[in-house]
């Protein structure tokens, strides 16, 4: 009976290694790229500008570097290839031993001498498919799933050679939550150490170890936190452990000194049916008083064992085989699909959309089906309806479309459906604007500077292939820098116009001022969500209106004379107002008589000239030499200033 006490014994230690080995497989973790040995693998990246979607499609902008576990560099800073869309890979098939991780560092410039640098770690290695496992191996699968678990994963800020390493992102955890945990370096001169924990100081967030690393603990250094070992570590830390070794507790159980506490009063055990001797219930080494206690043992041993399960199981929660792979195949339903930012085209142009398909190891993939697209207008009706895109590359589908010289000018959506595994479906869309009729917008002059209105020729052309209704306003403002609208231009009108595809369109716009001074004219035309501008500096001035006088006529000789006084008569201005105001809109006479009247005071103030030059001249015949004879007048013409005469012109006569 003494060898099956033994084989009872290490069977219920070892179930219960077992069970606390099992529940590492639910703690987090973090997998690295798998590449099968001899298998063709892909390590890359998608690389784009500040923007965050424009890619960076430069030849020899990512370089390589691959360290195999043997510590040996493979690569170094070798350039990766690109597909030109931003996407930089290495790719190799030639890899077969040694079976391991191997450091692996992607490096881009970003201007100079400056790189940035990202970690493309990846393990050689058989994939977890291609493992079987019998109840006869459980320790080599139980292995495996401990070696892909830890508890926290970091990078080292600092350390020394003394035992001691700092990671600020440690805080958020109490003092000794680490303690007894174990350190394993990842990078380093100390990748592959392992190392015990013995005290962590969550105020200076530092651990320090039980034994320190052969070389110093460097800033970057990558290093995984397991609880693997805990409860081992913990049983051989404990302060009041008087145990040294596994042979001094085989001694100490026997020796004199435990004797009065030793309950088991003989090495020696009994046949299958026996009880072992001096056994009892108050028995301090082992708590077994009998065959159906070992026996019971035995049984859920083997049934730890059916929970365990084998490689072979299928994806289910009932074994912990079947688990890892529901696990597995949820992390293998990963999809990415990705696709192109279109801005704005133009009517008349191409508009294209490009799709790029992963898989779960952000590696390009090509779906399960074709992708296909659907195309809405601006006013959201369906231009295109379910089209089959075109693949180009792996993974890669593209689609183009010309947009129509008479199309719905406004925002457009592209929406792709994208069939990636038998029934799961994953749309993208992107928003893009479509522009059509571009407008030039010119200020040919001002026409009249003159207040209170104010006129300029003008000039709007449609540069486009159809024909559009512009909405356009113009303002006065007194500064270049303030636009118009906002309540604080000095004159602000807008309107619409349809200009045929192709033609000028030449008015004359007018407003009203006010005050002389330094202005600037302004003209916006909007086609779509675009806009096309003018502006124009002037002066606004102040004309003179010169004052009519009336013609008196004096007859000289024989004593008789007469004299005459114009009867005022309606203005042209009157007359025109009250002719054609019953037919158009007395609005649109008023405009025009009020530039016809500008005009005409503009004539005036000629007149008024000729008259003070007319002045002048009497003035200097006044002083001219008494030689100088003139011819008797028969007529005096006089001229006085009166307050107020018609809008007419006045008439002087001259003899």
């Amino acid at each position: 009976m003494n060898n099956k006490f033994f084989f009872i014994l290490i069977i219920s230690i070892f179930s219960l290694s077992l069970f606390l080995g099992i529940k590492s497989v639910f703690a987090s973790s973090a997998l690295y790229q798998r590449c099968e040995p001899n298998v063709s693998c892909v390590i890359g990246e998608y690389i784009f500008a500040d923007d965050g979607y424009t890619p960076i499609t430069t030849d020899s902008y990512c370089q390589i570097t691959i360290t195999n576990p043997s510590e040996s560099i493979i690569i170094s800073e070798e350039n990766m290839l690109d597909s030109n869309d931003g996407w930089y890979y290495w790719s190799t098939s030639t890899l077969a031993t040694p079976e391991g991780m191997y450091r692996t560092k992607m490096c881009c410039d970003v201007g100079g001498v400056s790189q940035r640098c990202m970690d493309k770690t990846f393990v050689l290695g058989a994939s977890f498919e291609g493992q079987k496992t019998t109840l006869d191996s459980t320790k080599l699968n139980t292995d495996l799933i401990r070696q892909a678990t830890f508890d926290f994963s970091g990078l080292a800020d600092a350390g020394s050679a003394t035992s001691t390493l700092v990671d600020a992102e440690l805080a958020e955890y109490p003092d000794d939550h680490w303690n007894n945990y174990e350190v394993v370096f990842l990078t380093g001169d100390n990748a592959g150490t392992k190392e015990v924990v013995c005290d962590f100081d969550r105020t200076t967030y530092t651990i320090t170890l039980c034994d320190a690393t052969t070389y110093t603990i460097d800033s970057g250094d990558k290093y995984i936190i397991s609880h693997e070992r805990k409860i081992a570590h913990a049983i051989w830390n404990w302060a009041d452990r008087t145990i040294t070794s596994l042979g001094a507790l085989a001694a100490d159980v026997w020796n004199d000194i435990y004797a009065p506490i030793r309950k088991l009063t003989s090495r020696q055990i009994g046949s299958e049916t026996e009880y072992i001797a001096g056994v009892t219930a108050t028995t301090t080494v082992i708590q077994i008083s009998s065959q159906t206690q070992a026996e019971n043992i035995y049984t859920d041993t083997q049934a730890m064992l059916t929970r365990i399960g084998e490689s072979s199981d299928v994806t289910s929660s009932a074994t912990v085989f079947g688990k890892i792979k529901e696990i597995r195949g949820a992390q293998t339903s990963d999809w990415k699909v990705y696709l192109s930012d279109f801005n704005q085209v133009l009517t008349g142009n191409v508009y294209r959309a490009k799709l790029f398909v992963m898989n779960y190891e952000s590696v390009l993939t090509d779906a399960f089906a074709t992708p296909t697209i659907v195309v809405y207008d601006a006013s959201r009706n369906i231009v295109v309806e379910n089209v089959s895109m075109t693949k180009v590359a792996t993974g890669i589908y593209e689609y183009t479309y010309t947009v129509a010289g008479s199309a719905t000018q406004g925002v457009w959506e592209t929406e792709v459906s994208a069939t990636v595994e038998s029934g799961k479906i994953i749309k993208a869309n992107d928003y893009w604007e479509v522009e059509g009729s571009p407008a030039q917008v010119l200020i040919n002059s001002i026409s009249d500077n003159s207040i209170p209105t104010i006129s300029a020729s003008v000039t709007v052309s449609n540069e486009g292939l159809s024909g559009y209704e512009y909405q356009y306003e113009w303002c006065i403002v007194s500064a270049e820098s303030n636009a118009c609208g906002g309540g604080d231009d000095t004159a602000y009108s807008s309107a619409a116009k349809y200009i045929n595809a192709g033609t000028d369109w030449n008015t004359t716009l007018s407003a009203t001022v006010s005050t002389a001074g330094s202005y600037w004219f302004k003209l916006i035309v909007y086609y779509g969500t675009e806009i096309s501008g003018a502006s124009l500096a002037f002066n606004a001035v102040v004309v003179a209106t010169p004052t009519p006088t009336p013609e008196i006529v004096i007859s000289g000789g024989g004593g008789g004379g007469s004299s005459s006084t114009p009867t005022p008569t309606p203005t042209v201005m009157e007359k025109i107002t009250g002719a054609f105001c019953t037919i158009f809109p007395c609005e649109t006479i008023n405009n025009i008589l009020s530039r016809l009247f500008g005009i005409e005071t503009r004539a005036s103030t000629l007149e008024l000239r000729f008259t003070q030059l007319e002045n002048r001249i009497i003035q200097l015949l006044s002083v001219a030499p008494a030689s100088i004879q003139t011819q008797p007048q028969e007529k005096v013409i006089i001229r006085k200033p009166i307050e107020s005469v018609p809008k007419s012109r006045a008439k002087i006569r001259l003899e």
